[in-house]
């Protein structure tokens, strides 16, 4: 019986961080896409409810139940990583001063093409 439980339990939360996982990757796609329309402000706020969810929701299973790193949880950190790193490579670059290394333009440091 104790087996079953901790079977049992350990179904329930797979199935808990699949599901949680879906909105957090769902964000960051939406993010992304939000970038490639030239929407900083949303992309960024979408990216912050990636980070949320998987720091509230998915964290906390995974300390529980460590084994359920891979899969649906990899493919959250994913497309969050991607998402920030073309936010980032989007914004003005600027030198340690404060100051843009661009000859004090506004222009992003990257370029969609």
């Amino acid at each position: 019986a104790a087996i079953k439980e901790r079977v049992d339990h350990r179904d329930a939360l797979r199935e808990r961080l699949i599901k949680t996982c879906r909105d957090g990757q769902k964000a960051a796609k939406q993010a992304i896409f939000a970038l490639h329309r030239g929407d900083s402000a949303h992309a960024l706020k979408l990216l912050n409810q990636c980070e949320k969810c998987v720091a509230n929701d998915l964290m906390p299973i995974l300390h529980e139940e460590p084994n359920l790193r891979g899969g649906s949880f990899s493919g959250v950190m994913e497309e969050y990583v991607e998402g920030m790193l073309f936010y980032t490579w989007l914004q003005p670059t600027r030198n340690g001063d404060g100051n843009n290394d661009n000859g004090g333009s506004e222009l992003p440091s990257g370029r969609i093409l």
